[in-house]
């Protein structure tokens, strides 16, 4: 096998010029960055920390308040199926009625669950 600087230098034989040029962008690449904000990099990187701290705590607590109303939700559709399936204290609702609101708090369930999935924790990229 050849060494990359050999290679290089058989494809630019013909050309000078383009491996003086390709020598000086790799002599390039090899220094070192030169900081030419001062400080300026350095704070909008803690900002950016910042910002994602408070990102995170919201996103906690915005979890933490849906998945309350969730589970309230549950318990009162548990509820409600007691009471229609035993009929205490004389509860009947028309099965048809029962079957609506029944399916229909579940496709709500699942549409909420996926639209906090897909706005808090968004896909990256």
């Amino acid at each position: 096998m050849s060494a990359p600087g050999d290679e290089l230098e058989s494809l630019t034989r013909d050309k000078p010029e383009a491996l003086e040029l390709v020598r000086r962008r790799e002599e390039i690449d090899v220094l070192p960055s030169v900081n030419l904000t001062g400080g300026a990099e350095e704070e909008a990187e803690e900002q950016v920390r910042k910002d994602r701290e408070n990102d995170r705590a919201l996103k906690g607590q915005t979890h933490i308040s849906i998945f309350k109303i969730l589970k309230w939700q549950i318990v009162g559709v548990f509820v409600l199926m007691l009471l229609q399936g035993f009929h205490v204290w004389g509860f009947k609702l028309d099965q048809w009625a029962f079957g609506i609101f029944l399916n229909g708090t579940l496709v709500q369930t699942y549409f909420l669950v996926r639209f906090i999935v897909e706005h808090l924790y968004p896909k990256k990229g």
